[in-house]
């Protein structure tokens, strides 16, 4: 279904979603987060399918690499799991 362009000017970019996630995680340095907590924080909804998460992983794994943020596999009642938190010379 097709949206208006101001729908589309409005929609954040991902070096926006960057940030917003990269102060998030500085704000909430206490905590680790899966990437589909952090999509309800960007987007204010759950991801109804993978499609949803494509996103958000690409702009996790960005912020890892510039080493802004870690992600460590934990293992969950549903398995290993990968969580990011805020990089702050985790060992």
């Amino acid at each position: 279904m097709p949206i208006d362009l101001e729908n589309f000017k409005s929609e954040k970019t991902p070096d926006l979603m960057k940030q917003v996630l990269k102060e998030f995680l500085q704000s909430h340095r206490d905590k680790a987060y899966l990437a589909t907590e952090l999509f309800e924080v960007m987007r204010g909804r759950k991801p109804e399918s993978q499609v949803d998460l494509f996103e958000i992983r690409g702009i996790l794994y960005a912020l890892t690499k510039e080493r802004s943020i870690v992600s460590r596999f934990v293992e969950t009642k549903h398995g290993f799991q990968a969580y990011y938190s805020f990089y702050e010379n985790i060992t």
